[in-house]
């Protein structure tokens, strides 16, 4: 009998602990997000926001660029994203297309558009505290900081536009493009210079 309570109470306790796990990781599923009728956007993927947005036609220009497997892995499925789109005129987008043609399309997806996108929902709300990290898809962490009051800034560049929520994420517009921090290795790799 002992042995039967004691069961049951860890059964119950590993059963309510899953269920607070649960509910804590809703957050970047699509549940998470929860867009209602009201929003404007709740019905759109984020490329059908994107491509249809003309301030970000620089950007979306360069994501196109990179053939339709890119656009398609990014944002036409049920994984959430948070984009943070560099406006029109803020980069070269004409040098990077010339680097994809180049046969450079990695670098460019890795360097550039996947420095843009984290894989998970973060919001521009409340107080974002000077050390807030954001991992991003190319496995590089920028800075999301700010509050209502002052703005927000990502990477250092002012967030134009914050919290347009879509159905699979959410896309923020900002002044500028953030900026691809080589480390080490990635550097010398870049300097014809250095051989084997």
């Amino acid at each position: 009998y002992m042995n039967t309570t004691i069961k049951n109470k860890i059964l119950a306790g590993a059963m309510l602990f899953s269920a607070l796990w649960m509910g804590s990781s809703c957050e970047d599923s699509i549940e998470g997000l929860k867009v209602t009728p009201e929003t404007p956007y709740a019905d759109k993927t984020l490329y059908e926001v994107l491509k249809n947005d003309k301030d970000l036609t620089d950007f979306m220009e360069v994501v196109n660029s990179c053939g339709p497997e890119c656009a398609d892995s990014l944002f036409n499925h049920s994984r959430v994203y948070t984009v943070w789109a560099p406006a029109n005129g803020t980069f070269n987008k004409d040098s990077l297309i010339a680097e994809i043609e180049a046969g450079n399309r990695d670098q460019v997806f890795r360097c550039f558009i996947e420095a843009h996108i984290a894989n998970h929902l973060k919001a521009a709300d409340g107080k974002l505290e000077e050390d807030n990290k954001i991992l991003l898809l190319n496995d590089k962490v920028a800075l999301f900081t700010g509050d209502y009051v002052n703005g927000y800034t990502f990477d250092g560049q002012k967030i134009d536009d914050a919290n347009i929520r879509v159905w699979n994420g959410i896309l923020h517009k900002i002044a500028g493009p953030a900026e691809y921090k080589y480390n080490i290795w990635e550097f010398l790799k870049t300097d014809a210079r250095v051989d084997s």
